[in-house]
């Protein structure tokens, strides 16, 4: 449905966009990753039309739209602020581009009805966008976009306004909606976990280009890259020789590179028992199901581990323990790396 063949963007010297490519397939959710100023957003404004690439091309449905306009690409765009027009109510927000459009009113009523009951807001359709909540306005401006039957939906930061618990149940309703409607949907985060809740598959982006392309647990299981596998979700990168001290003659332990240690693939006990490397809890935090740790070893290098509650009782800080590998095939070695 999408795709970006070698795009790039310069915005004065910045070099903002590095040779993207990227293919989406219909009803596809696809999430571009990344810290600030990474580039993701000015991806998605060149699918949108908003931007054009110095060099490259943007397709859609078969179509070359590099050099076509917003309105010509049959693209919905939701942005952060949700862009709802205060003096409008519900229903009038999203109908206002079928009414743009000239469609008959009866077409009109039956299609608003239609979305707001898919968006479950058909209790507040002659309301006014200044008494709803958050997670209401962003499914008015979704509701707005899906009512035009657009062949992709983008969205920018959709979530940024709505506190943690809300933004996390929104996440979990856009996926169903989305996969209900079978529409492709690009989206643009910072928040890891959002783009691991949403996504089919994720583009990690870093300076400007796109440092992996893949679905979620591949992302989180074998990152591509120390920049992959730091930013999404917590990592011990450990250069491969320190698998010495684990005790463990795992083939994909040993060897040159760096290595790749999940918190939750570290186990611990007391210092007692013997067979692992023995460390210092300089750190404890609970994160509800879950200790968080932070261990230093006696030549200063500090592990993060994650250990289940109900596995373990909490250790206090200032406890000396000891670390093993609870399975060395979830380490992942990163060639090339020091």
């Amino acid at each position: 449905m999408i795709e970006a063949n070698g795009v790039n963007k310069h915005f004065g010297s910045n070099h903002v966009l590095r040779d993207c490519t990227i293919s989406v397939d219909t009803g596809e959710v696809v999430t571009l990753l990344g810290a600030s100023g990474c580039g993701k957003t000015t991806l998605l404004r060149c699918i949108a039309g908003f931007e054009t690439p110095d060099s490259g091309s943007l397709v859609l449905a078969n179509q070359d739209v590099t050099r076509l306009p917003p309105n010509r690409r049959d693209v919905g765009f939701v942005f952060q602020n949700y862009a709802l027009f205060p003096h409008m109510t519900v229903a009038e927000n999203v109908a206002y581009g079928l009414k743009a459009r000239k469609t008959a009113k009866e077409t009109i009523r039956a299609e608003v009805d239609k979305v707001l009951d898919l968006v479950s807001l058909t209790e507040f359709a002659r309301r006014y966008p200044k008494s709803l909540s958050g997670g209401q306005q962003q499914r008015v401006a979704l509701a707005r976009s899906l009512v035009l039957h657009p062949k992709v939906l983008l969205m920018d930061e959709a979530f940024n306004a709505l506190d943690a618990k809300l933004r996390g149940a929104m996440q979990i309703e856009l996926r169903k909606i989305v996969k209900h409607v079978g529409i492709t949907a690009v989206c643009v985060t910072h928040d890891q976990a959002e783009a691991l809740t949403i996504s089919d598959r994720i583009a990690v982006m870093a300076e400007g280009r796109i440092q992996q392309f893949a679905a979620p647990d591949q992302i989180y299981d074998k990152p591509a890259s120390a920049f992959v596998a730091d930013f999404v979700g917590a990592a011990n990168i450990l250069p491969r020789k320190s698998a010495e001290r684990f005790k463990t003659a795992h083939k994909s332990l040993n060897g040159s590179g760096a290595l790749v240690i999940r918190p939750e693939n570290f186990a611990l006990s007391p210092s007692s028992q013997g067979g692992g490397v023995k460390g210092e809890v300089v750190f404890a935090r609970l994160t509800g199901p879950a200790m968080e740790y932070e261990i230093a070893l006696a030549d200063g290098t500090i592990l993060r581990a994650l250990v289940d509650r109900d596995r373990q009782e909490p250790l206090a800080v200032g406890s000396t323990v000891e670390i093993t590998i609870r399975n060395p095939d979830a380490c992942v070695p990163l060639p090339g790396t020091a």
